[in-house]
């Protein structure tokens, strides 16, 4: 089986941050904006 690559999650979820940042912010994984709109994100860990 073909290993999966590690993903630099920390760097993402920075991105996103600075990306979104004139959306309220519930959490990390949680936005929303005035108006109407909203997302969450979900990750999981991948075993070894």
């Amino acid at each position: 089986m073909d290993e999966l690559e590690n993903l630099p999650i920390d760097k993402i979820f920075t991105k996103i941050a600075t990306t979104f940042s004139n959306w309220t912010t519930l959490n990390k994984n949680n936005y929303e904006k005035e108006g109407g709109g909203a997302f969450e994100i979900f990750t999981t860990a991948q075993d070894d």
